[in-house]
């Protein structure tokens, strides 16, 4: 079909292996929106994600030296891991809710700066040259 309306040369073939992971995983945590997104990941992260956790601050663990990147990457786990359970400083319920508070606060104040500058979260799903 190309061929017919433009002139081109081949050049060279790509190829690539593209590897399919059906169901949730830690890289999916930032991509968690809505209130049913959130819950459903909480409920996989407290089931699958610590066994994931586990392993790989095993992995980390197994170095005798550690870099200063693996050592911020252990703690990070280590806090995850206490804030999940309710552990650590997440067990005192005003910390808790401050963090709810501060998340609601962040969505809200989204919200107006977007109605006030016009901006839009999302561009729309089709495109139309009637704007153009």
């Amino acid at each position: 079909m190309t061929a017919k309306t433009h002139a081109y040369d081949i050049v060279g073939w790509l190829t690539c292996t593209i590897a399919l992971d059906s169901g949730l995983d830690p890289d999916h945590e930032e991509f968690q929106e809505t209130r049913p997104d959130k819950h459903r990941y909480e409920a996989y992260d407290r089931v699958e994600g610590q066994e994931a956790i586990a392993e790989r601050t095993a992995r980390i663990g197994d170095n005798d030296e550690l870099s200063s990147k693996e050592k911020k990457e252990l703690q990070a786990e280590k806090t995850h891991q206490l804030n999940m359970r309710h552990r650590g400083v997440m067990q005192y319920k005003p910390v808790r809710t401050a963090k709810w508070a501060k998340e609601g606060l962040r969505k809200r104040v989204h919200i107006i700066k977007n109605k006030i500058t016009g901006d839009k979260d999302r561009e729309p799903t089709v495109e139309s040259e009637a704007g153009k």
